[in-house]
C-alpha cells in the first residue's frame, strides 16, 4: 500500500482554510445549480467500524465550489467539495479533490484529535486502501493529501462507496461516502 507524503499547496491550503472559516458558501461562488438538501450519510456495513457514540450523520453531497484566485476574477479555481456533519454540526470529514499544478489530488481533511501516527486511509468500493500521511493541522482540522491518476478518478466516477478511515481515541473511524453525484460534480468542476 502506497503512501503519500507530499506538502500541500499554499492555494489548495487558503481554499480549505476559507471554506473553513467562511462556511464554504458564502465565501465560494458555487457552480450553477441548487443545492442539494441535506440527506443521511449510507449506513456503515457490518464490516465497518463506525463513530463511537451513535449520532446521526448528514452530508450535503458532492458540490462544486469556485473561488477566484485574481482579483479581476479571471482566473478561476474550482475544487468538488464533500462535507459529512454531525447532526450537532461538528464537521468528521470534508473530502475535496483540485488540482495542484497539472496533477489532480485528493485532500481528506479529518476533526482534531487524530492520530496523527496512523495515516489516514480510503478505498472506492472493495479496493485494497490507499494510505495518505497527515501532511498539516489547522484549526479546521488535520488534513492528508493522495495524488489521483486518471485510473483513480475513473474508479471514483464508477464506483458506489468512498471509505474513508482514521484513529481518533484509541478507535478506528470508517466513514462510508456514497459517490451518488460525484461524476456529476466533476464534470461541472473541469
Amino acid at each position: 500500500m502506497p503512501e503519500f507524503g507530499r506538502s500541500v499547496s499554499p492555494v489548495c491550503l487558503a481554499l480549505l482554510g476559507a471554506l473553513s472559516l467562511a462556511g464554504g458558501a458564502a465565501f465560494a461562488q458555487q457552480a450553477p445549480q441548487a443545492q442539494p438538501a441535506p440527506r443521511p450519510a449510507p449506513a456503515a456495513t457490518p464490516a465497518t467500524a463506525t463513530a463511537p457514540a451513535e449520532l446521526p450523520i448528514v452530508d450535503r453531497g458532492w458540490r462544486v465550489v469556485c473561488q477566484s484566485l485574481a482579483s479581476d476574477r479571471s482566473a478561476l479555481q474550482c475544487v468538488v467539495l464533500f462535507e459529512a456533519f454531525r447532526d450537532t454540526g461538528q464537521r468528521l470529514l470534508a473530502l475535496e479533490i483540485g488540482r495542484e499544478g497539472t496533477e489532480r489530488r485528493l485532500f481528506v481533511t479529518a476533526p482534531l484529535g487524530v492520530s496523527l501516527a496512523a495515516p489516514l486511509d480510503f478505498a472506492i468500493d472493495k479496493s485494497a486502501p490507499v494510505k495518505a500521511a497527515y501532511q498539516v493541522c489547522q484549526a479546521a482540522g488535520c488534513i492528508a493529501a493522495a495524488p489521483l491518476r486518471a485510473q483513480d478518478l475513473e474508479a471514483l466516477r464508477r464506483g458506489k462507496v468512498l471509505t474513508v478511515s482514521y484513529e481518533i481515541g484509541g478507535q478506528k473511524l470508517s466513514m462510508p461516502v456514497s459517490l451518488d453525484g460525484f461524476s456529476a460534480a466533476m464534470r461541472r468542476a473541469e
